[in-house]
């Protein structure tokens, strides 16, 4: 009877381990660093910045840099007033606006808008590969000098270019909580019942007292070792996810 006892607890014992859910927490995300610089391109302006850099998640916001505007619906925003001065020349043949982004290679790009003439530069004639991410207002590219729709004299109607762009880790990751699938305790509940069983055939069939009483403990430390294994490697398992 112990010794039934004995295997009972231990199989229970198992059993109550596998079915542990351990609960596993993803480390929260730091806040990540973006930053670049936006600007006009122009025959008359030449490669001109705003003059200062923008950049979210710095230490060093100050006289040099400022952080975008952040938007009701996560977006960024970045403004760049009065961005062509005394204005372009009438013969100057390009007229363009970038924005450069210094940090991961998520940032997207949303709109680019132009205020004075209440024009959004079409995004599908953005390309892709460009690092500046440049919108061409008058004029374009060897491929395709037209892709700007605009003229000069709508050029020098432009009060401000307005870029809105996305940072997906500029706030951080939130942690996320998750629960372990159970153990499958199948395979530790069959040693247990075959255990049990080869103790009870080892005894039936062995007519010495006293061999069958130590080959009946040793079916029962086998029995036990074998247990008590499952059970550590079902544990184990649980504390691994």
């Amino acid at each position: 009877m112990k010794i039934k006892s004995m295997i009972a607890a231990l199989a229970a014992s198992a059993i109550t381990i596998g079915a542990l859910a351990v609960p596993t927490f993803a480390a929260d995300g730091d806040p990540v660093w973006y930053g670049g610089k936006v600007g006009v391109n122009s025959k008359t302006t030449g490669w001109k910045d705003s003059g200062q850099e923008w950049a979210v998640n710095d230490d060093k916001i100050g006289s040099t840099k400022f952080e975008p505007t952040k938007t009701d619906d996560g977006k960024y925003t970045v403004r760049f007033e009065n961005p062509f001065g005394d204005g372009i020349a009438e013969d100057d043949t390009y007229v363009q606006a970038w924005i450069q982004n210094w940090g991961p290679d998520d940032f997207k790009l949303v709109s680019v808008y132009f205020e004075g003439i209440d024009y959004n530069y079409p995004m599908d004639k953005m390309d892709a590969a460009d690092s500046n991410h440049t919108a061409y207002l008058v004029g374009g590219t060897e491929a395709d000098p037209t892709i700007g729709e605009k003229t000069v004299e709508d050029a020098n109607k432009v009060t401000a270019i307005v870029w809105t762009f996305e940072m997906p880790q500029a706030a951080g990751k939130a942690a996320e909580e998750t629960t372990a699938a159970p153990a499958d305790t199948t395979t530790a509940a069959a040693t247990t019942t075959k255990a049990a069983a080869a103790v009870t055939t080892t005894k039936a069939a062995d007519t010495k007292k006293t061999d069958s009483a130590k080959t009946g403990d040793a079916g029962v430390g086998v029995a036990v070792a074998a247990l008590g294994l499952a059970a550590a490697a079902a544990f184990t398992a649980r504390k691994k996810h």
